[in-house]
């Protein structure tokens, strides 16, 4: 919502200024990388100041046009541009670059970290530049927090006091934009901002496609809206479909490990209940064996591999809306590319390996003898106390069974996968 504010703010300021410079980090074709973040800002300073052209024409001249597949080399132009006292004051705002492949976005952060430690002396006059970036907490906490340039930071949560209300108003400008152009009347707009808030689930990114998908649509009843709401937005799936195939190879089955834990609860997981259900392995055999092989940081280990997928909110981690649940359960795995996560990833699946991971958790310890005939009832009992209470506590409800949305058929706990 703030990128949203943002670029509405800046293309006007970019008519007042020729120096303002924004790329937006994302691209329905494929990931993004460092080198592309560099050459849409080369190319944006020089549209505006032709006489910088020489800059790449030298190196052009050195390199050919290799230097296009070098982030060092159009690192080093980029540099010489923004140095250029004909440049002036430039001001950069780089949109969701987590969306930056990893390993040149964690590049492209330690040059900017360098450059603003560090500046070169005619930044530190009339050249002076500034960054404004925007990502999920991930990107932050894996690569800018431990530069110090790179610090300042504002951090949008969804707990903090104003975000409902901001979102709430969000979509009420915008159903009130639609609902001008269309003319609908005072009960659409307030069935359409009742209907939205509801299901919103304080997820921006399903907000915004379903708002596009209701000012697209050339049906307009309460029925075809109604449609819109509860289904997946045009384009939401072709999104999930990309963060999926975003995920790094080697971590495919450690992402369907994690969709499928989180798929299978009815609510959403504690960290450390997370940890344990994908650390534990059939080996382990003591709650002991799990914490010592358990990670040091899953809120790192779960957004780094799910990415946009999986919010993780204080200590709870969850899928980030139910239309992703809702595509996964929708998705057929033997039609899925055989390097997606999706082909790993059903109800049957999730169901048997939530249960999988409660009874292996359950029957760990059972090894030992509890109740040793030599020894005295009172030993088994503390044994017995000292292993429950390690046993992370629980959320159940007395009703959970009678919830109506559980789709669990009486044998699928104990099903084989593909039977």
């Amino acid at each position: 919502m703030m990128s949203y504010s943002l670029a509405q703010y800046f293309e006007d300021a970019r008519t007042k200024s020729r120096n303002v410079l924004v790329y937006l980090c994302q691209n329905k074709n494929k990931q993004t990388d460092g080198r592309a973040v560099l050459i849409g800002l080369i190319l944006q300073i020089v549209d505006r100041h032709r006489s910088l052209v020489r800059h790449i024409r030298a190196a052009f001249e050195k390199q050919g046009s290799s230097i296009i597949q070098s982030f060092a080399s159009l690192w080093r132009i980029f540099l010489k541009i923004t140095t250029d006292p004909k440049t002036g004051p430039i001001y950069v705002i780089l949109d969701a670059l987590d969306e930056c492949e990893k390993a040149s976005c964690h590049q492209l952060l330690i040059s900017i970290a360098e450059m603003l430690a560090e500046p070169p002396q005619s930044i530190k006059g009339n050249n002076h530049i500034k960054f404004l970036i925007t990502s999920r907490p991930f990107l932050y906490q894996s690569y800018a927090n431990s530069q110090k340039a790179l610090q300042s930071q504002i951090s949008i949560d969804e707990d903090q006091t104003g975000y409902t209300e901001d979102l709430q108003t969000f979509i009420q400008e915008r159903i009130h934009e639609i609902s001008l152009n269309r003319q609908f009347s005072s009960e659409i707009k307030d069935f359409l901002c009742q209907a939205i808030t509801s299901k919103a689930d304080s997820t921006f990114l399903w907000i915004h496609m379903v708002l596009a998908s209701i000012e697209k649509s050339l049906l307009t009843s309460r029925k075809e809206f109604q449609k819109i709401i509860t289904g997946i937005p045009k384009g939401l799936a072709d999104i999930y479909h990309r963060y999926l195939s975003a995920i790094p190879e080697d971590h495919q089955e450690d992402a369907s490990k994690l969709l499928n834990l989180l798929l299978a609860c009815s609510r959403p997981l504690s960290l450390s209940e997370l940890n344990i259900a994908f650390t534990m392995e059939p080996q382990h055999t003591t709650a002991e064996d799990i914490m010592q092989d358990a990670h040091n940081s899953i809120a790192h280990t779960v957004q780094g591999i799910l990415g946009p997928l999986v919010r993780v909110t204080g200590q709870q981690a969850s899928l980030v809306h139910q239309s992703l649940k809702d595509f996964l359960l929708g998705q057929n795995p033997a039609k899925a590319n055989d390097s997606s996560a999706i082909r790993l990833v059903s109800a049957q699946k999730s169901a048997l390996q939530l249960a999988t991971v409660c009874i292996q958790y359950l029957l760990d310890d059972f090894a030992i003898n509890f109740f040793p005939t030599c020894d005295s009832p009172t030993t088994a009992i503390a044994e017995e106390t000292d292993l429950l209470g390690e046993l992370p506590m629980g959320d159940f409800k007395g009703d959970f069974w009678e919830q109506e949305d559980l789709d669990l058929e009486s044998d699928v706990l104990f099903r084989e996968p593909d039977a």
